[in-house]
């Protein structure tokens, strides 16, 4: 890449700059973070970067195209994203794979906990809330990326799906409740509604903050993607996340619990027909909330 071309694009982002030797702080184009780039101007309009936190990047992978259109100033870590994601493309490309074949990497510690784990039932793994929501948000900030990188139908219906799971597990709600949220969501730009639910009672929803801030990304992403269908979004958590749509929800009911919200509460809050459902999940409390319980009677 020529000086040159350096030049016009930091001229086109933040102006003329006087002779001298001068530091500029240029935004990240995906995360927006501000880096600083010394630059040096001489008095016949001579240019030259001393240093700088960022990288120029081509758009479309050819490095002879200096064109200032063709050109982004990108962070270490999107560069670094960017780069990977041509990679992974090429092999995919290559070996007539999709990214649904990918592997999920799973933390050791999970790992030994399904071993060792029973099943609590057909709809639910046991899967900490935590753990679930750390999970999710990895794939999202992954999908996030690559999607404004490539604008692309495939990667557009991963970044829903993963946007629909954070929604569930934020609301304990049911897998064709969380697509009815994210919909309407993406029509009414409300962050707090209402959604009819299972019965036709309306259950409250509210979208999480970490993905409320992307709305314009997200609302063009259903506009590439289309809609998501239920049976889509099972499987897609199915194969991502190896649990079923329905662990959300509970470990959603469990969290409650851990935070010892009324089991009445929690009942009214979710939607279930009666508080028995809900007194399972207070048996199947951590031993640490129990201990703590009892701590607070001494005699």
């Amino acid at each position: 890449m020529t000086t040159k071309a350096k030049f016009e694009y930091i001229k086109q982002r933040h102006g003329e700059i006087p002779p001298g030797v001068r530091t500029i702080f240029l935004e990240c184009e995906y995360c927006k973070k501000k880096l600083p780039v010394v630059v040096e101007v001489n008095e016949k309009g001579k240019f030259k970067i001393l240093h700088s936190k960022g990288h120029f990047h081509h758009k479309d992978g050819n490095p002879e195209n200096n064109s200032v259109e063709n050109l982004q100033f990108l962070c270490e870590k999107c560069h670094k994203m960017v780069h990977l994601w041509w990679k992974l493309k090429d092999w995919l490309d290559e070996t007539n794979k999709t990214v649904f074949d990918l592997p999920t990497p799973i933390p050791r510690n999970m790992s030994s906990q399904n071993r060792k784990r029973k099943r609590l039932g057909r709809w639910d793994t046991g899967a900490p809330f935590d753990w679930l929501k750390n999970q999710i948000l990895s794939l999202f900030r992954f999908y996030f990326r690559g999607f404004r990188v490539f604008w692309d139908k495939q990667t557009a219906r991963h970044l829903c799906c993963a946007t629909i799971a954070l929604i569930q597990l934020r609301n304990g709600l049911r897998a064709s409740e969380a697509i009815k949220a994210f919909e309407t969501w993406i029509s009414s730009k409300k962050t707090e509604f209402e959604v009819e639910a299972k019965g036709g009672v309306m259950r409250p929803v509210i979208i999480p903050k970490i993905i409320s801030r992307f709305y314009p990304t997200l609302k063009e992403a259903r506009k590439i993607g289309g809609e998501i269908k239920k049976k889509a979004y099972i499987a897609w958590m199915q194969r991502k996340i190896k649990v079923n749509s329905h662990t959300l929800r509970y470990a959603f009911i469990r969290k409650m619990v851990e935070l010892n919200v009324p089991a009445d509460v929690i009942s009214k809050v979710i939607g279930h027909k009666s508080v028995e459902g809900t007194y399972y999940y207070e048996q199947t409390a951590p031993t640490k909330i129990k201990m703590e319980i009892l701590r607070k009677i001494e005699f």
